[in-house]
């Protein structure tokens, strides 16, 4: 990994000496647009952490599905995934984003509702209606090599007027744990792999040299899903919940496809990003 991680700022210096520097389209330059606002390099080493920040990375999320036992969600766009790779006293991995910026993005609506009759779900919205929230409950891990290698410790909360506060899907104890690939997934036995792709390979204008892997699609097959808990009071309704998600589930019978624009930078660079628009 460490390796790694130099070799990729390495290739990204000597590219940035090669390559004549794209002119930004952002009228203002100085304010850091998205993606990279919040990757951890406030300064190269974080003095709170102890990390030092090599590389800047954003998946930001287009589309693509979601089906956690015999639920099924169509992602809207706007998730985005952010941070620095780099190394931390216990070694190289993985830094999160500044103020708690890691994993964003708007609530997806679970179809069917309440009921799972989709003609109804929208009649009382926060009644009849579900909106899920999913939450990191961990550090994420992500390797840039032949193939994007992403770890996420997932939460999904379910929101609801009639299933409270608190019901939810995975905890840190026992996190929904997406193991994202853009590559050949290895689900078990009798469960056909899925497969990704790197997406097209491009150097938008950007005022500095960023890469970006446009379409990119990251799928995985062979995680867990828990049991739901805290839905209703005193829990009563998380049978209602399994029941209606068919949970909990074995790997295998769940799936992720995330279909995202991933930006690259040297972190070094990074303040000099500008011009991005979330549609490019």
């Amino acid at each position: 990994m460490r390796k790694l991680l130099g070799a990729l700022s390495c290739s990204l210096a000597l590219a940035a000496t090669l390559l004549p520097a794209p002119s930004a389209t952002a009228a203002d330059g100085d304010l850091w647009p998205a993606p990279f606002e919040y990757c951890p390099v406030g300064v190269v080493t974080n003095p709170e952490t102890g990390a030092t920040t090599t590389t800047c990375v954003s998946a930001v999320g287009t589309g693509g599905t979601f089906k956690l036992g015999k639920t099924e969600v169509t992602l809207t766009s706007g998730v985005r995934l952010q941070g620095g790779l780099g190394t931390r006293p216990e070694g190289p991995g993985f830094i999160e984003a500044n103020d708690g910026m890691t994993l964003t993005g708007p609530d997806q609506a679970v179809p069917g509702g309440v009921l799972g009759i989709a003609v109804i779900q929208d009649l009382l919205p926060g009644i009849t209606n579900i909106a899920a929230e999913v939450r990191l409950v961990g550090l994420p891990e992500m390797v840039l090599g032949r193939d994007l290698e992403m770890t996420l410790p997932l939460q999904v909360r379910l929101k609801n007027l009639l299933l409270g506060p608190n019901c939810h899907i995975g905890s840190a104890e026992e996190p929904i744990l997406l193991h994202l690939t853009s590559g050949t997934t290895s689900p078990p036995e009798g469960v056909e792999p899925m497969t990704g792709t790197p997406g097209e390979i491009l150097q938008p204008p950007l005022g500095a040299l960023v890469l970006e892997f446009k379409g990119q699609t990251l799928v995985d097959n062979t995680f867990a899903v828990p049991r739901a808990q805290g839905c209703g009071a005193l829990g009563l309704l998380n049978k209602v919940v399994d029941l209606r998600s068919g949970l909990p589930a074995a790997p295998g019978a769940s799936y992720a496809r995330l279909v995202t624009n991933t930006f690259v930078v040297a972190a070094a660079d990074a303040p000099n990003v500008s011009g991005y628009e979330p549609g490019m």
